[in-house]
């Protein structure tokens, strides 16, 4: 398993990886800059995948209002 790489074409949507903040706004609805604003604030949790920012997907169901929990 190679580590540090970006994530190549084809894994939209990956869960494994996270999302970014473009495709995690897409799927939330949410303004990518209110996302980065949130992130900046540390009130949504991500993490950093080859320098890239990373939403999980308790995250992502937190934002789309589907946090069950």
């Amino acid at each position: 398993m190679s580590t540090g790489q970006n994530a190549g074409p084809g894994t939209r949507g990956n869960t494994e990886n996270g999302y970014s903040v473009s495709e995690a706004a897409r799927v939330t609805g949410w303004e990518r800059s209110e996302l980065q604003r949130l992130i900046k604030s540390g009130d949504i949790t991500v993490t950093r995948a080859g320098g890239r920012v990373r939403i999980g997907q308790r995250q992502l169901d937190i934002l789309k209002g589907d946090d069950t929990r």
